[in-house]
């Protein structure tokens, strides 16, 4: 007789456990579930940013390739196509971006250009990799048409020399 009130005894708290059991995975898995969605959540915002920055690599990564590391002088460039002394360039200290590349920026004044001329010159700053990029421009027309004053600011990605 003690056997069997132990048996039951014991067939009752496993019965209890069992469904102790059960509530607690039944109650868990919604919380595991909103775990599971947010983690997934943050996965694709991990990998939008990922993306983001595949851009700027590979933009590097061709840099690299074409061993551009130090953006055309802009005095040059201006010098050919608006002619001598035509502009003056004031080139600025370059600023560290990522890894070993830094950007620099560079003002260019120019007075009583023609815009045709000017049009000219920024083609071929956009086109010598690592390109120019315009970041600003100030255009002054002058009295002549089709002429005018011009103050432009460019930025460039240069590679750190050592």
């Amino acid at each position: 007789m003690k056997s069997s009130r132990w048996l039951n005894a014991t067939a009752v708290v496993l019965a209890v456990w069992a469904v102790a059991a059960t509530l607690n995975t039944a109650l868990s898995s919604f919380r595991q579930r909103e775990i599971l969605n947010r983690k997934k959540e943050d996965l694709q915002r991990i990998r939008r940013l990922a993306d983001r920055w595949a851009v700027e690599e590979a933009w590097q990564a061709r840099l690299e390739a074409l061993k551009a590391w130090t953006p055309a002088r802009l005095e040059a460039m201006a010098d050919g196509s608006l002619g001598e002394g035509a502009a003056r360039v004031s080139v600025r200290p370059a600023v560290p971006a990522a890894g070993e590349w830094q950007v620099r920026e560079a003002v260019v004044e120019i007075r009583e250009v023609p815009y045709e001329a000017l049009s000219r010159f920024l083609g071929g700053v956009s086109e010598a990799p690592p390109a120019w990029r315009l970041r600003a421009v100030e255009l002054r027309p002058s009295a002549e048409a089709g002429k005018g004053d011009a103050i432009l600011t460019f930025e460039a990605l240069e590679k750190k020399q050592p």
